[in-house]
């Protein structure tokens, strides 16, 4: 039977320095006149949180990562037409295991919340970990994503790309998130956020984009006063309007709830972003927002986070009319 080890016999002695990498390319090809941020470069290197940077890197480097990452096939070398636009990067990586990728999962949730602060299409088929042993030997180990698609998505690829003008506020996103544990109902709200981004079909966005919003409002075998089951519309519609009175940002009317949870199960199956109508995508793109700006608002406010604290607070701040 073969070893699943990875071979090391051209690898140096002593420990190697680990750095992890998820590598961003070509995010300002579809730049043009309708764009509305402009393209700073992450030059020279910028701090996002902890052992975490942001930056664009040396093309000797990208280039290696990009061969590192790509199946080269049989007599087949893949050509990149694009250079690196930036990469995030986690040095001094956790090397329990000195293969593993990102093996407390910091650098996915530094990109997973990057995507509150602005969406993008940055994905994990370009993340890896190179290790750097004392006597100059390297080694660049391609990273295994198991459990998402690794490629992202996003419904507006002109605006593609963060700035540094974004960091902070990421920053203080990831204070709040590892400051302690999270409402599992904003947990789950912030990872099917992410699970949206790892899709392509709008059919299968749509849906988990309103799971979203129910794992923060909906209770479980809630009734009436009548004794009635509460409907899963209303508790859906009068409880984001709640939420939209307690902060102005939040504001979506009646209509655009009713329609938003409408919508995610009358779209065609395999319906991509651009067959989307001009109505329904820019009521896609106000309930991405929404989701947003909820999930944001919880992380950075602690008495609006205490609200997803239970069933008896969603149930006495959030009450249905």
């Amino acid at each position: 039977m073969m070893s699943e080890t990875p071979m090391t016999s051209l690898v140096g002695e002593g420990h190697p320095t680990v750095t992890d990498y998820v590598v961003v390319r070509g995010a300002y090809e579809h730049r043009d006149c309708k764009s509305t941020r402009p393209v700073v470069l992450f030059s020279p290197p910028r701090h996002i949180h902890g052992d975490i940077w942001i930056a664009r890197l040396d093309q000797s480097l990208c280039q290696a990562l990009l061969d590192a990452c790509a199946p080269a096939g049989e007599n087949f070398k893949p050509r990149w037409s694009s250079r690196c636009s930036y990469a995030f990067y986690r040095e001094n990586a956790p090397a329990g295991d000195k293969y593993s990728f990102d093996a407390d999962n910091a650098l996915y949730a530094c990109i997973a919340l990057s995507r509150i602060v602005h969406p993008t299409a940055v994905g994990f088929e370009r993340a890896a970990r190179v290790l750097q042993w004392p006597n100059g030997d390297r080694q660049i180990v391609p990273a295994v994503q198991r459990y998402l698609n690794p490629y992202a998505n996003v419904l507006d690829p002109g605006e593609n790309w963060l700035l540094p003008e974004d960091l902070p506020v990421l920053r203080d996103l990831l204070d709040a998130f590892h400051a302690g544990q999270l409402p599992p109902r904003l947990a789950s709200a912030l990872w099917h956020h992410e699970a949206v981004a790892r899709h392509y079909f709008i059919d299968l966005r749509w849906p988990i984009l309103t799971t979203c919003l129910e794992a923060l409002v909906k209770i479980k075998d809630e009734k009436l006063p009548s004794g009635r089951f509460a409907g899963s519309t209303k508790v859906f519609v009068d409880r984001l309007l709640v939420l939209a009175s307690l902060d102005a940002s939040l504001a979506v009317t009646e209509e655009e709830l009713r329609d938003m949870y409408e919508q995610r199960s009358l779209l065609t199956h395999g319906l991509a972003f651009v067959d989307l109508s001009p109505a329904l995508k820019s009521l896609y793109r106000s309930q991405e927002r929404l989701v947003r700006g909820i999930i944001r608002k919880a992380l950075l406010d602690a008495t609006f986070r205490d609200i997803f604290a239970s069933d008896a607070n969603v149930a006495a701040h959030l009450p249905l009319r």
